[in-house]
């Protein structure tokens, strides 16, 4: 939602519920008890009014926030966790409703993770009001005919009042229902039913959002996997290596510690880090045989071939890095490598993980010259490279890693 927008829908709501703040009428004051009655009352009006600006300024606060985040998990935590403090309550639910509109899928902040529910579009209050639309207020649950018991059996929670808000998207469709339970001194008076429709209102723009953004990420992800596929096949002994080598690279890298953006774009990276064999002769890559030097040298071309491509391509700031973690991942601590010969603290930490995982597969695949490499041998190969070929550092998160993951996967294969 754009700051103009925010802007515009705050002023609106302070009119309505401050409002009263100016309409005080002094001339109907005519006794002592009379001004007596009037300060006390205005007393608590000032004490009353105090909150209402407390809380409209944290739904501000609230507003910008949400209207930054576009990662839907952290969106939904956001959402949770914020309408839980503004809104008094003691837990809050976020249901999203499925492509087919069958099913709503319940996101409950436990911990600040999200713990997921499936139920049926018309099932409890919550479907109620993704059927309907309408804002529902209800004092006592228990009494309500509508209300789905079942759930809290399942969750093991007890609801002794809720307030349940609809979620729409640009074009007024429900896309979801806001629930908070259990309100401190409850149950929920108008004043929260006007805060969480505007919570809702804005809460619906950024899941919106967030839902597209996931969207986008999902057939990117998705293209670059058929990219490397498509490779990849070109060499019937190397299929799936891509696919390989980007597993392996994530799992090194969570043992790192790296996590978010910075992890996403190792992915990337390692999807397509051999695009550059696009122009390697087929000959040549398929030969079963020793190469030639000048066959030797065609193939390494792939990976400046692979920095060429991959930098005409507008990637986002956030994996800008993508073109040299991908082209570097032939570089050797040593500066012996390939295709600039960089010293190891001149390649990307990304291309040093990616070359663990690449050397790893390799050795491990079966090629018509050779078989497989034993795990154990194939694990000492790389061991034995750090320092030389190999980041010292990636090669013990990779050991950690690869005997946890990797040993019964290939035993058992």
């Amino acid at each position: 939602m754009a700051n103009e927008q925010l802007v515009e829908s705050f002023i609106k709501l302070i009119e309505s519920s401050l409002s009263e703040a100016f309409r005080s009428d002094l001339s109907q004051l005519h006794t002592e008890g009379d001004i007596r009655t009037y300060l006390a009352d205005a007393f608590l009006d000032r004490e009353r009014l105090k909150e209402k600006v407390d809380r409209l300024s944290e739904l501000i606060h609230i507003g910008y926030m949400l209207s930054a985040e576009v990662r839907l998990k952290e969106l939904l935590l956001l959402i949770l966790d914020k309408s839980k403090r503004l809104m008094n309550a003691d837990r809050s639910t976020i249901y999203l409703v499925d492509v087919d509109r069958l099913h709503l899928k319940s996101m409950i902040a436990t911990q600040l993770e999200i713990k997921e529910i499936i139920i049926p579009i018309d099932s409890g209050i919550a479907g109620a009001c993704a059927m309907t639309g309408e804002l529902i207020n209800i004092p006592e649950p228990y009494s309500d005919p509508r209300f789905d018991k079942n759930i809290d059996k399942l969750t093991g929670y007890v609801t002794r009042n809720m307030l349940t808000a609809p979620l729409r998207d640009k074009l007024r469709n429900v896309i979801g229902v806001m629930q908070v339970l259990n309100k401190s001194g409850g149950p929920f008076d108008e004043e929260d039913e006007r805060l969480i429709r505007l919570l809702g209102s804005f809460a619906s723009v950024s899941l919106e959002n967030a839902m597209l953004y996931e969207a986008q990420e999902t057939m990117l992800e998705k293209f670059f996997e058929s990219l490397a596929a498509a490779i990849d096949a070109k060499d019937p002994y190397t299929a799936g290596h891509s696919a390989r080598v980007t597993d392996i690279s994530v799992g090194i890298a969570k043992e790192m510690g790296i996590e978010g953006e910075e992890l996403r774009q190792l992915r990337f990276a390692g999807l397509l880090h051999d695009i550059g064999k696009i122009g390697v002769r087929d000959e040549v890559l398929r030969k079963p045989g020793r190469l030639t030097e000048h066959e030797r040298m065609h193939i390494q071309e792939h990976a400046k071939q692979t920095y060429e491509i991959l930098r005409r391509i507008p990637f986002t700031k956030s994996l800008e890095g993508i073109p040299h973690i991908a082209a570097h991942h032939h570089e050797k601590m040593s500066g012996k490598g390939y295709p600039d010969g960089l010293k190891w603290h001149e390649v990307p930490l990304g291309s040093r993980i990616i070359s663990v995982a690449d050397v790893f597969d390799a050795v491990t695949s079966k090629r018509p010259y050779r078989d497989p490499m034993p795990f154990e041998k194939a694990v000492d190969l790389i061991e034995n490279g750090a320092g030389d070929e190999f980041d010292p550092e990636v090669v013990k998160a990779f050991k950690t890693y690869a005997y946890r993951e990797l040993k019964g996967q290939m035993n058992a294969g």
